[in-house]
């Protein structure tokens, strides 16, 4: 169950490093506190549209003709190209850099509870009810906790780089590192998964 608590708390790590990069942008781009809440709750908002349209036009399609292993693995692609986007516009304009972010979260965290949620969750059908309750147990309450620590501990290292641009390309590094973990991992998951279900075996 270590490739499916890896799956599961690699990407709180790396939305954690980049969502606090874009309140960085966000909170230097706005005038006041007014401002800063308007672009959080847009954001918020067009997150959760994009997730709510997703879910009910696409998920269920992409798990029935594409599988779980390939959804395992197309998310971390993306959040992988995602990140080269933001490397390719580090030396941005603030306001060009923010949009990019902007458009960048939205759809990692639209496609985060629309593809990316419901395969984990499939991880643990092949398993016994004691594996399933121990293991999600530990994921959802221990493993999250840490991942958001890591990831804040790597915002907190962030903070003391000189510029904008320094910081989203040594964000962007660790986040690249991060996601070649989550893709072996995802791989291995979704292998087993397979296997599992096609002999139609549990794990005890």
């Amino acid at each position: 169950m270590r490739g499916v608590a890896l799956v599961s708390t690699l990407y709180e790590v790396i939305a954690t490093i980049t969502d606090y990069q874009m309140k960085v942008l966000a909170h230097e781009a706005s005038p006041d506190a007014a401002s800063l809440a308007s672009f959080l709750g847009a954001f918020g908002m067009a997150a959760n549209s994009l997730a709510l349209v997703t879910a009910l036009l696409g998920t269920s399609y992409a798990l029935r003709r594409f599988g779980v292993r390939w959804c395992l693995l197309a998310y971390p692609l993306a959040v992988a190209a995602a990140s080269v986007v933001l490397l390719l516009f580090a030396a941005s304009e603030p306001a060009t850099l923010l949009n990019v972010f902007f458009g960048v979260m939205v759809l990692t965290k639209g496609l985060s509870y629309a593809l990316n949620n419901p395969a984990k969750e499939m991880m643990y059908i092949p398993t016994s009810k004691a594996v399933k309750y121990k293991a999600k147990s530990w994921i959802d309450l221990f493993g999250g906790r840490a991942a958001k620590a890591a990831g804040s501990s790597v915002t907190t290292l962030l903070k003391d780089l000189a510029s904008t641009e320094n910081m989203v390309e040594a964000g962007v590094g660790v986040s690249l590192c991060l996601v070649g973990v989550w893709l072996v991992a995802a791989s291995k998951v979704g292998h087993i998964y397979t296997h599992m279900t096609a002999m139609n075996e549990i794990i005890e």
